[in-house]
């Protein structure tokens, strides 16, 4: 009788590596290139050996949502900042405006090399 090393359900002679459960006949994989633990959703590829920049479902915190998946920082999960990138793949950039104090319809934001607010003033016209 053939073994099953690692307990995925494929016997030795059926598994690509008996010594890793999540590598095995028919796994799909998800690829995550920046590595945060979101996929897009739309690239993936079943093989029995895992690509390079892939992950299987249960490694990734989601399988789809990442916008970005070149840039660990944009994800789904993260924070929305004033810099002109949907960095919480929404669809939406910088979606929290900045406050208009005097009702003119005019602000003046500055922000700092990693798109935080640091300032903001009013613009009179």
């Amino acid at each position: 009788m053939d073994s099953d090393n690692d307990n995925d359900g494929y016997n030795s002679n059926e598994d690509c590596n008996d010594n890793h459960p999540l590598e095995s006949p028919d796994q799909t994989w998800y690829q995550d290139a920046d590595n945060d633990g979101y996929s897009n959703g739309t690239t993936n590829t079943t093989s029995c050996i895992r690509p390079a920049g892939f992950k299987a479902v249960s490694e990734l915190t989601s399988a789809s949502g990442d916008c970005n998946d070149s840039n660990a920082s944009i994800h789904p999960k993260t924070i929305e900042l004033f810099n002109a990138i949907d960095d919480n793949c929404n669809g939406q950039i910088d979606e929290m405006p900045a406050p208009d104090w005097d009702s003119d319809s005019t602000t003046s934001t500055s922000y700092n090399q990693y798109g935080m607010c640091i300032s903001k003033s009013l613009v009179r016209i």
